[in-house]
């Protein structure tokens, strides 16, 4: 048998005594004999093996129940992105359509709108309208442009005592009317 000194033979013992103290400490030893099967895989550690035969089955299950949860979850994350982006190009459309009608606006216009809105990375709809319809061009009122602006049409703005009686009494009116025109025409023939 080979010699050993007595300082080695203490440096062994104590490294000994070291492993089993890690090897049956109730809080580590569990990984550290897990380390150690890290390290030497063929390693025969019962505690491990039996756990391991024990709980493959179920965390292969475990695996299966992870990836089925992660492809629901997947999918419910999609459905309410999909619902979220419907309610809220549902309220756009709304919001666009109360503008539409609240400045007149064509569909020039609109589009006018919406691209300011992406132009300025701005959700506000109204704003963007403002906007739009401050630039555009203002229409000048309608002035009458060979007339005067009192036509007085048959007597309606004012009344006057000739025009009285046509709507009193037309027929004794289209008589004196045609008694004061064959008497111009009377006075005419004279001169």
């Amino acid at each position: 048998m080979p010699e050993i000194s007595q300082e080695q033979l203490d440096a062994l013992t104590r490294g000994q005594n070291l492993l089993n103290k890690m090897w049956n400490d109730p809080k580590t030893g569990m990984a550290f004999k897990k380390k150690v099967k890290e390290f030497v895989p063929d390693a025969k550690i019962p505690e491990l093996d039996i756990v391991d035969g024990a709980t493959a089955p179920i965390f292969a299950e475990l695996e299966e129940q992870k990836k089925a949860n992660k492809t629901l979850a997947d999918r419910l994350d999609n459905w309410e992105t999909s619902q979220k982006n419907s309610k809220e190009e549902s309220e756009l459309q709304t919001q666009l359509d109360a503008i539409r009608k609240q400045y007149s606006f064509t569909p020039e216009g609109m589009q006018k709108v919406v691209d300011r809105m992406k132009e300025k990375n701005n959700p506000d709809a109204d704003a963007a309208a403002a906007w739009v319809a401050a630039q555009e061009r203002k229409a000048r009122p309608v002035t009458p442009a060979f007339s005067k602006t009192d036509l007085n049409l048959y007597g309606a703005s004012t009344i006057d005592e000739s025009m009285k009686e046509l709507h009193t009494n037309p027929e004794r009116w289209a008589v004196n009317e045609m008694e004061i025109m064959l008497n111009e025409f009377a006075q005419q023939d004279a001169a």
